[in-house]
């Protein structure tokens, strides 16, 4: 059985490539997680992720453009 350590270390090796920032700030703090740990900072990152896309469609979603044509006198 693997060491709890080296199973969160390997869960955050294997985060796909749009975490690559996120993976890289938990490395670089020097601390030793543990699966569960981890686990938790997981779940809280990915739901603020999702927050963040549905921010982003709410706001594209409710853009809309204001056209003002003028009227040429035919001649």
């Amino acid at each position: 059985m693997l060491h709890d350590k080296f199973v969160a270390g390997y869960m955050i090796a294997k985060l796909p490539q749009s975490w690559t920032n996120f993976a890289t700030s938990l490395k670089y703090k020097r601390q030793e997680f543990s699966t569960v740990e981890i686990v938790g900072t997981l779940d809280v990152e990915d739901k603020a992720r999702e927050k963040d896309v549905k921010g982003k469609k709410i706001i594209e979603g409710n853009s809309s453009a204001h056209v003002v044509q003028k009227n040429h006198p035919k001649p």
